[in-house]
């Protein structure tokens, strides 16, 4: 193959505009294939709704009865063990994605979900194993194709923030995609197997676009993509084939040790990846217990309604509407978030606006009315938004993107631990509290108003730490002055 170096007219042609044709349209079908897969684990409130209708588990109520708490316990376990997947698999996925790069990790990602929505089609609604394995292959396989579609926003320079965002935005909407299988199901009369069925071969297209298109080599900061025998391969600035060049660095980075080794292990115990690692944790905990409790939350606040003389709620449509929202107000808190990032940068303003957000939400949580229901869809979808965008944001700005995969997969396998709790705490919700979920609410608001304090004191911290001279200079002679 000729190296694109040979003829420099072709390097400047590419360099002025083929490059960011091919960039573009690799995001944008890269965008299409995340929306597809990479978070669909958690449209869970639609997959539920359909889930009921299928009369899955329902042997597990008293006959006659359309559903009971047993049911809504096995069924959030099902969805506790896609989250936790989803998550806790990133350190496996980040192996994994360092070791084989993102074609062959996409590829892997994809036919997972395919296997996950085959499954969902042809299973039997009363298998103990057929369900949670399915969902566990969605969580692996749309973790896996996520993470490993990220090294391309490294091509858009000083865009990258934006460019996270829209990924992040893109893993929202994938939650919408359950709830346009369920309007077809539900509307249109289609059967479980043929939606499944069509979502598999959508699925399957996407994984031989994507073994011909997508490069084999991760995108680094400075790369560009070419096209060179009608396949994209990572080149460097110089013209060079980042394919067929070995990967190298002869700058010192600040994590590397003695010898120049690989330091995940340095960067993983620096005080800087400690504190991150613990905020993300908090906020993918409370994000992750609304989701699988959204329906019995609302059941106990139409119960309270009721009991206090009221009309009480629509749960159904409620959990439809908390679906559509937590996929579609995210696009309004894409450019926002680029704007904070590009504004005030990424180590300080993203981080509290998070958690103010998530204090906001859970402060909601608690208000007993219909009203607060909508703020409360709004606040929460802008709180995903943003710490899933902080993560990832940060990451690739602090720290060498040969161990993104490895180090967001690190900051993640706490974090699924903790998810994993939600499933024991519903069942302590229902069997110890009779179905109120105010204290456990009231639990998670002091967590996250703890955290908001701290990111605010090390926010007056870091602007006294940046202080110039001359700034304090100005503000004495001010008040003398006055």
């Amino acid at each position: 193959t000729t190296e694109l170096s040979d003829d420099p007219s072709m390097v400047e042609a590419w360099k002025a505009d083929r490059h960011w044709s091919l960039t573009v349209s690799l995001l944008l079908f890269t965008l299409y294939q995340s929306w597809l897969v990479s978070g669909i684990v958690y449209g869970r409130p639609a997959l539920l709704l359909l889930s009921q209708d299928e009369g899955v588990y329902s042997a597990r109520c008293e006959p006659g009865a359309t559903r009971c708490s047993a049911q809504d316990v096995a069924l959030n376990l099902v969805f506790a063990l896609g989250a936790t997947v989803n998550v806790g698999s990133s350190l496996m996925n980040g192996f994994i994605i360092d070791a084989v790069g993102p074609k062959r990790s996409i590829v892997a990602g994809l036919s997972l979900a395919i296997a996950a929505a085959l499954t969902y089609a042809f299973a039997d609604p009363e298998s103990s194993t057929a369900w949670p394995l399915a969902y566990i292959a969605f969580g692996l396989g749309g973790g896996l194709t996520h993470v490993a579609s990220l090294s391309l926003c490294n091509a858009f320079g000083n865009a990258r923030g934006t460019v996270v965002s829209l990924f992040v935005g893109a893993f929202s909407l994938s939650a919408f995609t359950f709830q346009v299988g369920y309007i077809f199901y539900d509307f249109a009369g289609l059967s479980r197997r043929a939606i499944f069925v069509a979502h598999a071969v959508l699925l399957g297209i996407n994984l031989l676009c994507s073994l011909w298109f997508w490069p084999s080599k991760a995108v680094q900061s400075g790369d560009r993509l070419a096209l060179v025998g009608g396949r994209l391969v990572v080149a460097r600035l110089d013209g060079g084939r980042q394919d067929l060049v070995p990967e190298s660095s002869e700058v010192q980075d600040p994590y590397e040790g003695k010898g120049g080794g690989v330091t995940v292990w340095r960067c993983m115990l620096s005080n800087k990846f400690v504190g991150f690692f613990l905020f993300h944790t908090v906020q993918i905990w409370i994000n992750r217990c609304l989701m699988g409790w959204i329906d019995a939350e609302l059941q106990w606040k139409d119960s309270l309604m009721r009991a206090s003389g009221g009309d009480g709620i629509n749960v159904k449509k409620q959990v439809a509407i908390f679906n559509i929202s937590q996929s579609f107000i995210g696009l309004v808190a894409m450019p926002i978030f680029g704007q904070v990032t590009a504004r005030f940068g990424h180590r300080v303003a993203p981080f509290l606006s998070t958690a103010a957000l998530g204090a906001i939400w859970l402060a909601l949580c608690l208000v007993v009315a219909e009203w607060a229901l909508f703020l409360l869809y709004l606040v929460s979808t802008f709180h995903r938004q943003f710490f899933f965008s902080t993560f990832f944001l940060f990451l690739i700005e602090e720290f060498p993107t040969r161990m993104f995969g490895r180090l967001q997969g690190i900051a993640s396998v706490v974090a699924a631990v903790l998810i994993a709790t939600q499933n024991p705490l519903l069942n302590l919700v229902f069997s110890d509290l009779d179905g109120n979920f105010a204290p456990v609410i009231g639990a998670q608001l002091g967590i996250e108003l703890g955290v908001l304090g701290v990111v605010m004191a090390l926010a007056v911290l870091r602007c006294r730490k940046n202080r110039k001279p001359e700034d304090d200079l100005a503000i004495e002679e001010g008040r003398e002055t006055s």
